[in-house]
């Protein structure tokens, strides 16, 4: 009986805590600071020693790539970015989901508004 309720509990627990962070390519779903339009795109995040390597491709025309760093005890990504020209920078914030999703808020420098994405894990990178 202790043997089943210990299995039972070792499953339900990772269960629970199934994933944390992956590294490799995400589904990305996101609206625009002020949530007037959507947009949709990948992301592509490695490890980068202690940090993580944080890469957009949004349509086929954006690009953006970062530079994060994890907060692992609350599950939080916090990534500084900037678009290929080094025209545009921001920062954006994901918590970490039971399953492996990341849902964050972003904003420009200049931001006064906020916008939403939601990462959903596709596979490990082959980049």
């Amino acid at each position: 009986m202790n043997k089943a309720i210990i299995c039972l509990f070792l499953a339900l627990i990772n269960t629970t805590f199934a994933w944390g962070l992956k590294t490799g390519t995400y589904d990305l779903y996101g609206t625009n600071a002020g949530g007037y339009s959507a947009y949709h795109g990948e992301v592509i995040i490695t490890p980068q020693g202690d940090n993580y390597s944080v890469v957009w491709m949004i349509g086929n025309t954006q690009a953006q790539v970062g530079v994060g760093i994890l907060n692992s005890w609350e599950d939080i990504l916090s990534v500084a970015y900037t678009d290929l020209n080094r025209s545009q920078w921001g920062v954006v914030s994901y918590k970490v989901g039971a399953w492996g999703e990341l849902k964050g808020k972003w904003t420009t420098i200049q931001g006064t508004t906020q916008g939403n994405e939601t990462l959903t894990w596709k596979s490990y990178s082959t980049y």
